[in-house]
């Protein structure tokens, strides 16, 4: 068994080669163990987060932005406070740069910055931001890497030391962006859009921090910037979509400079590229048009050679250059890669003197196997015709383009740690770690309390269960059917669990005692740490897959969700005093099979009471919930067209209406009475174990859908809004209420401490 089983050690090349630069963050010793940290918990030094933008403390926004709700029934609003957020993981790659000689690379993350050489991925320094990174720019002498943010801010990091310096000139809640450093490492061009907002071509002086605006570069919120300089810093891309061609414009007048138009229509304003000799003296401009390159004269601007072949479009998938020039001029990169709809451009070196394809990886339109999920070359160096690659799964590959065409073997070089969460994340029942599936293939797991990345295991499966004390971990191998079990304070193996088909997320029992998990369309019980069998739960129709499982408080008792095309089953599991767990109620659903998103069944906080959904087709009228006495043994209330929501109290359930205005309702369960509030639930709400909150993605605004709002139940008041910055999947309370989490897009997690609730 052991031998399906292994971890990266993370922190070993990171570790190696690492200068000492001063810095805030507390370092940690490199476990010996087969289960390590990543980066942000090794000796690299971090200098000090920037101060949070003022997005993030504005709690309360405008009254254009947000309509305020009169509370109704409700003699105080009751008042949530949160603490200062911070990060878990650094995300995803967002953009990266070589340096000049190609041996270190800047890596942007999604809410820091990094330096790394590139033999042996050996991290030199880290910066951590406080709002998400947009892209990132080398000074043309590697002296210093420039960051724009979308809350505003270009950061200039110093790429000896590390030490970093902002620049807060730009409007926050910036969506895209694009910085470049002008040749004569002066001035560094930086241009954001947003919703309802598109910003100018701004140029900020280095040495001064003085800002001017280059007149006539207002891009409206459709067109994503992409900033080329000429060689001769006088000149930016500003580029345009549809019949209107981009241009190069003159940084000092706007005037244009040269229209990106050709004798049919326009070039691709996002495959733009100077050689290094070039103007106005003499040298190249790449321009793409629909099927072929033109190398123009770049004194001249006429056209010299035409190049068979496209390059893949910057536009809105790809980051980075397009084409790229080697240091000489003579040879011209098409980094290619996946376009829009999933085609595929292969990667293509010409030489350009004679216009002829130097080497090829890949082939137009056919997709190749390759190592990694759509593997994107984020950043790519040539050099002494060695093509030098970062991939945004963290590879640093070299290859070099043969002269028959044949392709030779990619070789990586090293890997550059990334640990970016994917949808779902999963909180252990105390509040203390959160554990969730990286989108590259390995699942970490974060000590939430001290902000640390605690373990990354390096398995293939969904998404992972934490027992409640948030010391034992599950894991599913879809590679071999199995369910291994990990003790994260030990970091040793503990058990393995064969013949799974499926894992819930809520598998552990609250004691930590038992784990449940799918088998088919049975349900297994087990001792975890021991994988001792305690018994199997047949009661699910044949063809069903075991989907979530929801325990008791004292672990007496659980319902089981098994999945079928159609109306799947939710069975109550209640233990006798042998031992044995018997069936006592049952119920239907179409959405027996939902792993996230919607409350399937939930015990009262005392475990009397069990309310499960009854939604036998998927009409909104046919839903139903029926509360189930554990103590008398039958169903004491149907709510009809009612969906759940959470439990407030022993003997009360909030619950949203199914159809209409979906309003939520409180309800005495025994008596039946409901106060109704005028907050409506639609989907996507997460609830504080109270019941007296909801928290969800914001839905007005200038930041739709990144940042959260969070809202009384009763009155809908908004009464706290919280700034991410970019687009959230996930938001979730901790089990014990202490925190508030959201996962977004960039696979980076952001927590933030209740200070003070007022109930």
């Amino acid at each position: 068994m052991s031998t399906h089983i292994h971890f990266t050690f993370l922190l070993i090349i990171l570790l190696a080669g690492c200068t000492a630069v001063p810095d805030a963050e507390i370092s940690t010793a490199v476990p010996t163990r087969t289960v390590a940290p990543t980066a942000e918990t090794t000796a690299v030094p971090t200098p000090t987060p920037f101060p949070q933008p003022s997005p993030s403390s504005t709690a309360v926004p405008s009254p254009e932005t947000t309509p305020r709700a009169t509370p109704t029934n409700v003699a105080t609003l009751p008042t949530i406070q949160f603490g200062q957020p911070f990060w878990l993981g650094r995300g995803v790659i967002q953009d990266a740069a070589f340096l000049p000689g190609g041996e270190q690379v800047a890596v942007g993350w999604a809410n820091g910055l990094s330096l790394f050489n590139v033999a042996d991925a050996a991290e030199r320094w880290h910066v951590s931001f406080a709002a998400p990174l947009i892209a990132i720019t080398v000074h043309p002498q590697g002296t210093a890497v420039a960051a724009a943010l979308s809350d505003g801010l270009i950061v200039v990091v110093d790429a000896a030391t590390g030490q970093a310096q902002p620049f807060p000139f730009a409007a926050p809640n910036a969506y895209w962006g694009d910085v470049a450093w002008s040749p004569d490492g002066r001035t560094i061009a930086f241009q954001f859009i947003g919703p309802r907002r598109g910003d100018p071509i701004y140029l900020l002086n280095v040495a001064d921090g003085a800002v001017a605006e280059v007149p006539g570069t207002m891009l409206d919120e459709t067109i994503r910037p992409y900033l080329v300089w000429s060689p001769d810093s006088q000149a930016l891309t500003l580029p345009s979509l549809g019949d209107v061609c981009g241009r190069l414009v003159n940084v000092m007048t706007g005037d244009t400079f040269l229209p990106l138009s050709h004798e049919t229509g326009c070039y691709d304003s996002y495959a733009v590229a100077w050689s290094p000799d070039g103007a106005p003296s003499g040298g190249t401009l790449a321009l793409a048009a629909s099927n072929e390159i033109h190398l123009l004269d770049a004194a001249t601007f006429e056209i010299q050679n035409r190049l068979p072949g496209s390059p893949l479009s910057f536009s809105s998938v790809q980051t980075g250059d397009s084409l790229v020039f080697s240091t000489d001029g003579r040879t011209l990169c098409s980094k290619g890669g996946f376009g829009f709809y999933s085609t595929f451009y292969p990667f293509k070196v010409w030489d350009v003197a004679s216009g002829e394809l130097a080497g090829q990886q890949g082939e137009d339109g056919i997709l190749p196997v390759l190592e990694g999920e759509n593997p994107q070359r984020m950043t790519v160096i040539c050099d002494d015709n060695i093509i030098t690659s970062l991939f945004r799964d963290g590879r640093i590959t070299t290859w070099t383009p043969q002269p028959d065409m044949q392709t030779a073997a990619e070789e990586t070089v090293s890997v550059v740690p990334v640990i970016a969460a994917s949808y779902h994340m999963v909180w252990s029942a105390d509040g203390r770690k959160i554990a969730a599936p990286n989108r590259y293939g390995s699942t970490a797991v974060w000590d939430v309390v001290s902000n640390r990345l605690e373990a990354n295991f390096d398995i293939l499966g969904g998404t992972p269960a934490l027992s409640a004390d948030g010391r034992l971990i599950a894991l599913l191998n879809w590679e071999n059917g199995e369910i291994v079990i990990y003790d994260l304070e030990t970091q040793q193996f503990r058990s393995h669990l064969p013949e799974a088909t499926s894992l819930p997320r809520d598998a552990f029992s609250p004691d930590g005692t038992l784990l449940a998990y799918g088998s088919g369309h049975q349900v297994r019980l087990v001792e975890p740490l021991t994988g001792e069998p305690t018994a199997v739960l047949d009661g699910h129709p044949t063809g069903s897959t075991i989907r979530r499982v929801f325990w008791s408080p004292d672990g007496s008792a659980l319902v089981t969700a098994g999945a079928k095309e159609e109306a799947g089953e939710l069975i109550l599991w209640e233990r006798a005093a042998d031992g044995e767990f018997h069936e006592t109620f049952r119920s239907q659903s179409v959405r027996a099979g939902y792993d996230f998103g919607v409350v399937l069944a939930a015990f009262s906080p005392n475990g009397n009471l069990v309310a499960l959904e009854n939604l036998p087709r998927p009409e909104a009228s046919e839903f139903k919930i029926a509360i189930y006495d554990r103590e008398t043994g039958g169903v004491i209330r149907w709510l009809a067209e009612h969906q759940l929501a959470t439990w407030v109290a022993d003997e009360t359930l909030l619950t949203a209406e199914a159809q209409y205005n979906t309003r939520l309702t409180q309800w005495n369960v025994h008596t039946g009475e409901q106060t109704i509030g005028q907050a409506n639930d639609v989907g996507g709400h997460a609830y504080a174990p109270d019941g007296l909150f909801f928290a969800r993605q914001s839905v007005s605004g200038r930041s739709i859908n990144r940042e959260i709002d969070i809202h009384f139940w009763q009155s809908n008041q908004l009464v706290e809004r919280l700034w991410f910055g970019n687009d959230i999947l996930q938001v979730s309370w901790s089990p014990d209420g202490r925190y508030l989490a959201a996962l977004a897009v960039d696979g980076t997690i952001r927590v933030w401490p209740v200070v003070a609730a007022d109930n």
